[in-house]
């Protein structure tokens, strides 16, 4: 099949889909009702399509990664939780620069979330927290004094 041919289904399926996934709400609906495991399925079949369709940087985009790190952290899997937040990082500095206090709030995340997982490793585990660590402090030390005071915040 041509790519072009490829290309326009691809958008008509898009344009037929914006507005069921542009906000997850049935997704945040089944993790209210404790259903996480069943939110996160819906809300990676929403970032595939958000991927696929809208703009890399999109708000709605973001929003879909940060609520399936929220349902990851909620699981207890913060590695995959970290990777979702560590995806959302370029798009709130294009929205909002990089010296903004949303991009702090989100590095806030990012760190609370590698906290987290340092806290599930076995103590003997020394060079993986180095590495956590050393991390955790590079994505904090990036604003200096710019941080909020706020714990974790979705």
């Amino acid at each position: 099949m041509d790519m072009w041919i490829k290309l326009q289904i691809l958008m008509s399926f898009c344009d037929s889909v914006e507005v069921r996934v542009r906000i997850p709400a049935g997704c945040c609906e089944l993790v209210e009702r404790g259903d996480i495991t069943g939110g996160l399925e819906k809300l990676l079949v929403c970032w595939k399509v958000h991927r696929q369709c809208t703009y890399k940087y999109s708000k709605d985009l973001t929003n879909c990664l940060d609520q399936t790190a929220k349902c990851y952290a909620m699981l207890g899997h913060f590695r995959k939780s970290v990777l979702c937040l560590e995806l959302c990082l370029p798009a709130v500095e294009e929205q909002f620069g990089p010296n903004s206090i949303e991009l702090a709030n989100e590095l806030q995340k990012v760190t609370d979330v590698m906290i987290c997982e340092l806290q599930q490793i076995p103590p003997h585990s020394h060079k993986f927290i180095k590495n956590n660590v050393t991390c955790a402090i590079g994505a904090t030390s990036l604003l200096g004094n710019k941080l909020p005071s706020a714990g974790f915040k979705w």
